[in-house]
């Protein structure tokens, strides 16, 4: 489940490519001074198919994501993930990419994409603009990554996107739905401990 979050997460920060390079750099702009919201679905094939949903809102190197019964909120420093009807949170302390954690957060991707990914194509298709990406490093554990994106006011906006992993499960996303608004209070990013449940399991890895 972590690897869904991760790649809806990964998906946010590659950005539109009208010109390879330069979209990349217009989208990492658009997180920084917006707040990025979408509802997306997904397919995962290993065998067995897995479908789910959820929402991501997204701003600069924080994220809240909820779906398939998950909860993460992520400041940018620390990220708790919740689930609710099983009663436990586990809290970790943000960690740099090359530490190789499952999880990789936004704001480190959306440092790294120059070193991390390279543009392979960029090329018009039924009307969205399909760029093709090639990890460097093995980012992720994604061998193969397509993202399909178009244009409003100026703003990239997710349409679809495929990725295959590296053990060869087959990832499907279709964004059914993508704005942009203000920027949000930062506290929207972070779980407020107040509000957990005593009956909730909660391990602290920071």
């Amino acid at each position: 489940m972590k690897r869904i979050f991760t790649f809806v997460a990964l998906a946010f920060l590659l950005g539109y490519n009208a010109d390879a390079q330069q979209v990349l750099q217009d989208f990492s702009k658009a997180v920084s001074s917006h707040c990025a919201n979408v509802s997306y679905s997904y397919k995962a094939v290993s065998g067995a198919t897995v479908t789910g949903s959820g929402t991501l809102k997204l701003q600069g190197d924080s994220f809240f994501m909820n779906g398939d019964g998950l909860e993460i909120w992520c400041d940018g420093k620390s990220r708790w993930t919740l689930d609710r009807a099983a009663g436990e949170m586990v809290i970790e302390a943000v960690e740099d990419f090359e530490a190789g954690i499952a999880a990789a957060d936004p704001a480190i991707i959306l440092s790294s994409l120059d070193t991390h990914f390279k543009v392979k194509s960029s090329v018009r298709e039924s009307g969205l603009e399909k760029v093709s990406l090639d990890p460097v490093s093995g980012a992720l554990g994604i061998a193969d990554l397509a993202i399909w994106f178009r244009r409003e006011a100026g703003l990239p906006i997710l349409s679809k996107a495929k990725a295959t992993m590296g053990d060869g499960t087959m990832l499907e996303f279709t964004f059914k739905s993508m704005s942009w608004s203000d920027k949000v209070p930062e506290s929207e990013f972070s779980f407020d401990m107040s509000k957990a449940q005593k009956s909730w399991i909660i391990t602290d890895l920071r």
